[in-house]
């Protein structure tokens, strides 16, 4: 668990986070606060995406960090939306207990640590699945042109 400060109202909240640092595995989050659970390691999307974003002419110029800002940007696109229709993200956190906004100003890791086992389901690619490669590109295009990480 991690406890994080909100700018906007000045509360203390916590919200959990994937222990230890495990390579590739990412908790999604959308707008209205529904969580996906992502191991990018084992997801054949993941690296899809990733492929799409590297061939794209406008990420050649992007070192390995700042080419994984953007794919970790963009990915959610992969994904199937939540139950009201938003989108899931990376990196995208969660939103304060008391007041619903997003402004973290502090965040800390919960000491003593403290586990709690969620059951988080994992994303979904249904809609993904039915694209052929052009349209999967065409997507990827559209989502890089709206990424704050494209050059």
């Amino acid at each position: 668990m991690f406890r994080y400060h909100c700018g906007s109202c000045g509360h203390w909240y916590a919200s959990p986070v994937i222990g230890g640092s495990p390579y590739g595995e990412f908790l999604l989050r959308s707008e209205s606060g529904e969580t996906r659970y992502l191991n990018a390691t084992l997801d054949h999307t993941f690296r899809e995406v990733r492929e799409f974003i590297e061939n794209d002419p406008r990420a050649t110029t992007l070192n390995q960090f700042k080419l994984s800002d953007l794919l970790h940007d963009v990915y959610g696109i992969a994904c199937d939306k939540d139950s009201l229709g938003n989108e899931f993200r990376i990196g995208l956190k969660a939103r304060c207990t008391h007041c619903d906004q997003r402004n973290i100003t502090e965040w800390e890791s919960v000491e003593p640590p403290e586990f709690v086992e969620l059951e988080i389901p994992a994303v979904t690619h249904e809609s993904w699945m039915k694209l052929d490669e052009s349209e999967k590109q065409s997507r990827v295009s559209a989502a890089i042109n709206e990424s704050p990480f494209t050059p």
